[in-house]
């Protein structure tokens, strides 16, 4: 379960049944522009909304993640995205994946059902939760991009993360075999159901 697909799929479907660019002073920075047009068309899935028949739809400009910048400052590790375009509606979902020098794994997962918060959770790799108080987000659609924040304190305070993150658009909460759209922001072209998300480089403390 910690491919990108499967647990983006089981989150969302529960769920809906049921800070910008600029560094602080001290903080160490990695941008990556990500290819245009290179948003993965997930169909045919199983069950679980895995093993899908997997092809780039290049003309796609949701979830089309263009830019991503990640920061580590002395108190938060974030995630700053834009993308070629954004609206509120439908089931969208966004993950942030962090791995520290301790081996400690953690993902904040926020899906939003037309627009609303439903789901906002820091989780371990097992899928179990993780108590963390602070955690940030900002959606801005007229400015299409997205950003999320995690306190270092809830990563156990780590000497330097390597993170990643990838958004998600579910066609039907109803039917995980319909599949979704998505876009690893690390990686360009295909992103595989199997896949997990694509860890940029190292970045210290700030």
């Amino acid at each position: 379960m910690n491919s990108f697909a499967r647990r983006f799929a089981a989150l969302a479907g529960a769920a809906a049944l049921s800070a910008g660019l600029a560094a602080p002073a001290h903080a160490e920075q990695w941008a990556r522009t990500d290819a245009r047009g290179d948003v993965t068309s997930s169909t045919n899935c199983d069950a679980e909304g895995s093993s899908c028949t997997d092809t780039i739809d290049a003309a796609a400009k949701q979830p089309d993640v263009l830019r991503v910048v990640t920061t580590h400052t002395t108190d938060r590790v974030k995630v700053y995205a834009r993308y070629a375009e954004m609206t509120s509606g439908g089931v969208r979902v966004h993950q942030f994946r962090v791995y520290t020098n301790e081996g400690v794994r953690r993902r904040l997962t926020v899906i939003l059902d037309d627009g609303r918060v439903v789901y906002n959770q820091l989780d371990r790799d097992s899928g179990s939760k993780v108590a963390c108080a602070g955690l940030r987000r900002s959606i801005d659609y007229g400015a299409n991009t997205v950003a999320l924040s995690i306190p270092r304190a809830c990563l156990s305070n780590p000497r330097w993360v390597r993170v990643g993150f990838g958004s998600m658009i579910i066609r039907d909460v109803n039917d995980a075999t319909r599949g979704y759209k998505s876009d690893d922001a690390l990686r360009s072209g295909l992103s595989a159901s199997t896949s997990d998300l694509v860890l940029g480089p190292r970045l210290s403390r700030g």
